[in-house]
């Protein structure tokens, strides 16, 4: 079972800016419930490895992209040559509505949105487009 105090130690370690995020992302079904349970439980366990990958693996795939803090859509992941955005720090993309550097959420791999950007050129070149999330 888990308590009070083992959820509000979880929600200080992965969503401490915004408290009701992980509230907002269930509504609206972002989130698969039985893996945010199971990082819930590893991280009260102390077995934070499994706590981060279940956190990982919980957010539903297939979302479009959006910024962490400012929840915009207005994001890129890749620049116009198809390498990911990064700056180092855990942050991987960029938001045009904060102008600056990001944790973007609703990505499913790496290299996931660039291939359906890419697919969906369906044969026009597409070198000079810049890979946003917004069209």
């Amino acid at each position: 079972m888990i308590s009070i105090e083992d959820l509000n130690a979880w929600l200080e370690k992965y969503d401490s800016n915004a408290k009701t995020d992980v509230l907002l992302d269930l509504i609206n079904n972002k989130i698969k419930i039985e893996c945010l349970v199971d990082s819930v439980i590893s991280h009260a366990q102390q077995d934070h490895e499994n706590a981060d990958m279940f956190y990982e693996q919980m957010w539903i795939k297939n979302q479009k992209p959006y910024c962490h803090e400012c929840k915009s859509l207005n994001v890129a992941t890749h620049d116009q040559n198809g390498s990911p955005i990064t700056d180092f720090a855990n942050r991987n993309g960029y938001c045009f509505n904060c102008n600056d550097y990001a944790k973007i959420k609703g990505v499913a791999h790496d290299n996931d949105w660039n291939n359906l950007l890419h697919n969906a050129c369906n044969g026009v070149n597409c070198d000079n487009l810049f890979y946003r999330s917004k069209f």
